[in-house]
């Protein structure tokens, strides 16, 4: 053998993928129970495992196989044999050269003719594959799982492929492309979870430990040694605080959680705000933040607990107070919005503060629970305003930049 013929076929990235679809009946059948199978799937092992069957009997008589690399550098981590391919070493990293590396570069099925000699455009297990077939057709299709993972789906095939067999096998990489990337992503959100998890549980530990630890020290001293009446006093009254201190804390997991939805009513926020601002007023002049108003009206009116609404407010003023212990600005702003699925409308409210610009890391944490920060000293006060507004059907998230940060809250406009 002395050359392939290369022949590129339109991308097939599940983002990418142009839609087109083998015509023969039976073919289309198959190829949407693959797609049923790997729907419900979000482990990367199960979908490959899953997919192999069906793959056998979308491309009978294929030889080949299915690759995924992971990490940086690459490594191979998972492998499928799809029919009988030859025992050869298969690349401990992602490939840098021959059809595979090709059809990664491209985002396309790659197709090449192996006519004669060993063709100088395949890589060796690239080529182990065509000679062991005889010669014949390769045809590598790109497998994007996303993240730091990325796969092909190389198969040797006796008979040149038709133009069926193309698209049928650009619409097998775009299904388990897509299945793939579900469960990259499934797997960096429950990663994420855990992580928050584990960050809450070393917070509780600490906020529960600290009182524990004094109560323990007190009694200990009761305990065993002979006191004065007004050392006893003294230490049952540090017992008290400490136990108060935990009956607090208490109080403020219950507070993220409340799921009241009693005394839900028509509410102005303009009229919520102004409270708010009113309530925070002295503090906000001690610490030299001017109010600065721009707001849209009339307004619509939102469906929520009054109370509850002032309380999640009165914490976002704060933090942005607390951010500018030098003084500044603090912007209320109040608008409307589309909702997002393009029903109905948003009520926004925007604090806007000019102090200094949070880190990456601060932006992804500062709504966790015991999370202690200059903006949240208890770090309490955004975490249940996020559950407040949340519970409102509601969507409050944080933005920063080099002139400030703002807090942005959404809530769904009541209709008129």
């Amino acid at each position: 053998m002395g050359r392939a013929d290369l022949l590129a076929i339109p991308p097939v990235a599940s983002d990418g993928y142009d839609g087109r679809l083998p015509q023969d009946a039976s073919r289309l059948a198959k190829l949407a129970a693959l797609a049923l199978t790997l729907t419900p799937l979000l482990e990367v092992p199960c979908i490959l495992e899953r997919a192999e069957p069906h793959l056998a009997q979308l491309l009978p008589g294929a030889r080949g196989y299915m690759l995924l690399w992971h990490g940086e550098p690459r490594g191979l981590a998972h492998q499928v044999l799809l029919g009988t391919p030859p025992p050869a070493p298969l690349p401990p990293d992602l490939p840098a050269g021959g059809l595979s590396a090709l059809s990664l570069a491209n985002g396309a099925l790659q197709l090449a003719h192996v006519v004669e000699d060993a063709p100088a455009s395949l890589a060796p297990w690239e080529q182990a594959l065509a000679e062991a077939n005889g010669g014949g057709a390769l045809v590598a299709g790109p497998l994007f799982a996303g993240g730091d993972m990325k796969g092909v789906l190389l198969l040797c095939c006796a008979q040149e492929p038709c133009d069926d067999d193309l698209l049928l096998m650009a619409a097998v990489c775009a299904a388990v492309s897509g299945s793939l990337q579900r469960a990259q992503s499934y797997s960096a959100a429950q990663s994420e979870k855990l992580a928050g998890m584990g960050r809450l549980t070393a917070a509780i530990a600490h906020e529960v430990n600290n009182p524990l630890q004094a109560i323990s020290n007190s009694l200990h001293l009761l305990i065993s040694h002979s006191l004065s009446e007004d050392k006893r006093m003294r230490y049952l009254s540090m017992a008290q605080k400490e136990v108060e201190q935990l009956i607090g804390v208490v109080r403020r997991m219950l507070d993220l959680s409340r799921p009241e939805r009693e005394g839900m009513r028509p509410v102005s926020l303009h009229a919520a705000l102004e409270s708010v601002l009113m309530a925070a007023d002295q503090q906000l002049r001690e610490a030299g933040v001017a109010v600065q108003r721009e707001w849209t009206t009339p307004l619509p009116r939102v469906s929520g607990v009054v109370t509850h609404l002032k309380h999640a407010f009165l914490n976002l003023v704060l933090a942005c107070c607390a951010s500018m212990p030098a003084g500044g600005t603090l912007v209320v702003r109040t608008g409307t919005a589309p909702a997002r699925d393009g029903q109905g409308e948003l009520v926004v409210v925007e604090f806007a503060d000019s102090g200094t610009q949070l880190a990456e890391e601060e932006l992804r944490t500062l709504f966790e629970p015991f999370n202690q920060t200059p903006r949240d000293a208890s770090g309490m006060g955004l975490p249940v305003s996020y559950t407040i507004i949340e519970q409102h059907g509601g969507r409050l998230s944080v933005s920063s930049r080099p002139s400030g940060t703002t807090f942005r809250v959404e809530l769904p406009a009541l209709r008129a």
